[in-house]
């Protein structure tokens, strides 16, 4: 059986020089702008996931995104940062970084924020099963959505592609 081209692993030290240099959009940085952030801590704290790919020509891996939280002594976790490598933001990178956080810790609460004018993000958390906004607060100069997921949200919840699959079927 052929391995797998995609894998999610912690991210080493080594990734978090990668993460720094590499990714340009994320969630606390949607725009692109400013300084780019350190990932060190979250790496220490083995609070950082990685999803890569290999090349089947040489089999190297490459990164292709990153989903940073941490998490506090009840076990509630905080999603700090995600992003991916290129000019826009891939939802499925992110969707399946948080789907596999939360399978590994399964973490009572977990909360996120996103500015509400970047509606990519928005989206992503919407459409996770379990994510519910939660409020809004003011923080210069921009709105954010306050995002809560817990595992009883989940499990009531049909996840979006199952929505449209007929039963039964001829």
């Amino acid at each position: 059986m052929d391995e797998s081209p995609y894998n999610i692993r912690l991210a080493t030290p080594a990734d978090a020089d990668t993460l720094r240099r590499s990714i340009r959009f994320t969630l606390s940085s949607p725009e692109g702008k400013g300084q780019r952030k350190q990932y060190r801590d979250g790496v220490e704290r083995s609070e950082v996931l990685v999803l890569e790919h290999s090349e089947p020509k040489d089999r190297r891996r490459t990164i292709d995104g990153f989903l940073e939280w941490h998490t506090r002594i009840d076990g509630t976790v905080t999603i700090r940062d995600a992003g991916t490598i290129g000019d826009e933001v891939k939802p499925g990178v992110i969707k399946r970084l948080v789907r596999e956080m939360l399978r590994i810790y399964q973490p009572p609460l977990v909360r996120a924020k996103t500015r509400r004018d970047q509606e990519v993000w928005t989206n992503i958390f919407r459409e996770l099963p379990g994510f519910e906004p939660e409020g809004v607060e003011y923080a210069r100069p921009y709105w954010r959505i306050l995002w809560a997921w817990s595992a009883e949200r989940a499990r009531e919840q049909v996840p979006r592609r199952e929505l449209g699959r007929p039963r039964g079927g001829r």
